[in-house]
């Protein structure tokens, strides 16, 4: 496969351009034209620095304007800045990079070979398209068979709208909130994975009477960025109960089953199914704990009901599920995903319960 791809890395030794010269040729080369060095007669002097002097480099001119600056006093030279900006780029360094468009012509078009009809390919072109030049490099792709464009931040988008390329542009991260209007106003894609941006963005979307499209973005294992797909579904469409009205999301990314980018639609129903069982084993668990309870500890119970503690605890209509399947009051803490660090504080405070852990083994000095 990589040698049906060259590219700047792979394969390009057998794939040089014309006119091309390697870095380490380009040093092993002297740097005077049509003459020898001087040889230390004032005739082969004369003759080296009339070549040189024609000599048109910016490294030679460097060398030339030291000589003019010089001072017979001995004294430092005085610098002209107007003279040193006409040294050029090329020569203030040992190397560059030389990008050849037609292997990366060659690259999308191979790839775009390979793979089954109907499925788009993005050309991602970030970070100045890896130091290759983003709006060349994503013109090219555009024009030899990519679909989409992916940048890291709302400024690389911003760039290639500007130099006029139209194609769909995805940003590859969720954007600060405050880059909205950007993104409506370029027409620009941004990752979404968490429910507060996409909040606003729809919001920001009606305001200005345009369409907000997106990408969900999902955490498959790797914890770079990412909706935590089932748990946040969980939180945002889950209920113990079963919901009096339906309520339907889109939700796009790829599949895990065929590798493909998919959009299914979610309903509230969907997910209500899917917490029924474990939520009916939590409920007959309870009622267990509760028939096997000292007559003593269910007067407290009855009186203190049960207290939900724990991220569970935030799943819609579950302490009224648990309230009519015990009778008992139900309360919810305010921060429930916090009260085992919470509650470990506490304990930790109290001298009297670390000294009854220690001298069960429980705590180890650390």
């Amino acid at each position: 496969m990589a040698q049906d791809l060259p590219n700047g890395f792979t394969g390009f030794s057998q794939r040089r351009p014309n006119g091309f010269v390697s870095a380490s040729a380009a040093m092993g080369t002297p740097r005077y034209v049509g003459a020898q060095p001087p040889a230390g007669n004032a005739a082969n002097k004369g003759a080296y620095e009339a070549a040189t002097a024609a000599f048109s480099s910016g490294a030679e001119g460097a060398f030339q304007y030291a000589r003019d600056h010089a001072r017979p006093d001995g004294e430092p030279a005085q610098f002209d800045p107007d003279k040193l900006r006409l040294i050029p780029d090329v020569d203030r360094r040992w190397s560059w990079t030389e990008i050849d468009l037609n292997a990366i012509r060659h690259n999308t078009s191979a790839v775009k070979q390979r793979i089954d009809n109907g499925v788009r390919l993005m050309a991602v072109v970030k970070a100045d398209g890896y130091g290759h030049g983003a709006v060349r490099c994503a013109k090219t792709a555009l024009n030899s068979g990519a679909d989409y464009l992916g940048v890291a931040t709302v400024n690389e988008a911003i760039e290639l709208r500007e130099a006029l390329v139209n194609a769909p542009i995805l940003v590859l991260s969720q954007p600060p909130e405050t880059a909205i209007p950007l993104l409506l106003a370029y027409k620009v894609m941004p990752s979404v994975y968490t429910s507060e941006f996409a909040i606003q963005y729809a919001e920001a979307a009606d305001a200005f009477g345009v369409r907000a499209p997106y990408h969900l973005a999902v955490n498959t294992g790797m914890n770079r960025i990412g909706v935590r797909t089932a748990e946040d579904l969980k939180m945002d469409l889950g209920s113990a109960t079963e919901p009096e009205e339906d309520t339907t999301v889109r939700v796009k990314g790829r599949s895990v089953h065929t590798g493909r980018p998919e959009t299914i639609e979610i309903t509230n129903r969907d997910i209500y199914l899917a917490l029924r069982a474990p939520v009916e084993l939590l409920v007959d668990a309870i009622k267990d704990a509760l028939a096997n309870t000292p007559a003593e500890l269910a007067g407290d119970l009855m009186d203190k009901g049960i207290h939900l503690s724990g991220g569970g605890a935030l799943l819609s209509g579950l302490n009224q599920l648990l309230h009519e399947a015990t009778q008992l009051p139900v309360i919810t803490s305010d921060l429930p995903q916090d009260d085992v660090a919470m509650g470990l504080a506490r304990i930790s405070a109290e001298e009297r319960v670390i000294a009854r852990l220690a001298a069960t083994g429980a705590l180890v000095e650390g």
